[in-house]
C-alpha cells in the first residue's frame, strides 16, 4: 500500500461519527471480517484486535499491519481517534 487510502464508504464514515463506532472496529467490519480473521491477516491475536478496539494505544506495530489488511492508511484511521478525543490507554511502544 502506497500510504493513500481508497475513498472511504459513506456507511464507514456514519459508524465512526455518528454512532461512535471505534475506527478500527468500523473498517474491520467494513471488510467483513471477525477480530480472529484480522489477527490472522495481520500476524497478531484476537486478543489485541480486541485491545486496539477499545482503544489501547500500546499496540503501535500492530497498527500498520492492520491498516494494511483493512486497505486504508494509518494515518486516517489514526486522524479519526485523535478527533474522537479518545484518552490514550497505556504508554506507546517504539
Amino acid at each position: 500500500m502506497d500510504g493513500e487510502s481508497p475513498d472511504i464508504p459513506l456507511a464507514v464514515i456514519r459508524r465512526i461519527d455518528e454512532e461512535g463506532v471505534n475506527p478500527w472496529r468500523a473498517f474491520r467490519e467494513w471488510r467483513g471480517l471477525t477480530q480472529g480473521e484480522a489477527a490472522e491477516k495481520a500476524g497478531s491475536d484476537q486478543s489485541s484486535i480486541s485491545a486496539l478496539e477499545r482503544g489501547d494505544r500500546r499496540l503501535r506495530r500492530l497498527r500498520p499491519k492492520l491498516a494494511e489488511v483493512y486497505g486504508v492508511a494509518v494515518a486516517d484511521i489514526e486522524a479519526w481517534e485523535s478527533a474522537r478525543g479518545k484518552e490514550a490507554v497505556g504508554t506507546p511502544s517504539y
